[in-house]
């Protein structure tokens, strides 16, 4: 999962699988874990989902483990289980390391599907301007891509990106869009409030003055 920077909300909806039954078996908790043919087709739809071989899976999670092969709620764990004998402590120790652990790959995961995006020309709130052309301009992680509405925008190698939009007066609601091809959707509204400049009445010394029709010079003679 780290690997492919899948999350466990994306792995649940790709494989099917529920993210308690994930968590379960990235923790090797016997307990929760289903019957053993139930967790076996758990592997292979997740193994699906992450090109990974769900029978390899299998074999090996059960190679390792001889209770995961006995793993459901009818289950009960072999009288001399070497858990049972080294005692509570030990169990509860393994616990907090493992949770330890998996918590820092969701950190990691967490991290991996942030876009990181700054824009250095939008307020948090709402933008004025009074030009009617507005350039865009912002930052945002290099393994993204970003969408406006339908049209993507260029993002250079730093991950500097800039988009000129056309605005109207009043109003006007830009929706950013930054996503990779296995991540969720990351959306960032942005407003932006284009006052439009009055129109500008000529001054009486600029209009050009009206000619009466009293005023007008005569009409040349004809001669004939």
């Amino acid at each position: 999962m780290k690997r492919k920077g899948v999350s466990l909300e994306r792995l649940e909806i790709a494989s099917g699988v529920s993210e308690r039954h994930i968590i379960s078996i990235v923790e090797g908790n016997a307990k929760k874990l289903p019957a053993a043919p139930y967790l076996r087709g758990y592997l292979l739809k997740i193994g699906k989902a992450i090109d990974l071989d769900g029978e390899e899976l299998w074999r090996e999670l059960s190679k390792e483990r001889e209770t995961i092969r006995r793993a459901g709620a009818e289950d009960r764990l072999p009288e001399g289980a070497p858990w049972k004998k080294r005692g509570n402590m030990k169990m509860a120790a393994m616990g907090v390391g493992t949770t330890l652990i998996v918590f820092a790959i969701l950190i990691q995961i967490f991290r991996s599907d942030n876009p990181g995006i700054k824009f250095e020309n939008l307020n948090e709130e709402i933008t004025e301007t009074k030009e009617r052309i507005f350039m865009v301009q912002g930052k945002l992680n290099p393994s993204f891509k970003l969408m406006l509405g339908e049209e993507e925008i260029v993002i250079k190698e730093e991950g500097a990106f800039e988009k000129e939009v056309i605005l109207e007066p009043g109003f006007n609601t830009l929706i950013f869009v930054a996503k990779k091809p296995l991540g969720k959707e990351h959306k960032f509204p942005k407003q932006i409030f284009y006052e439009e400049a009055p129109s500008v009445e000529p001054s009486p010394e600029t209009r050009i003055p009206e000619i009466a029709p009293d005023m007008a010079p005569p009409a040349p003679e004809v001669i004939q």
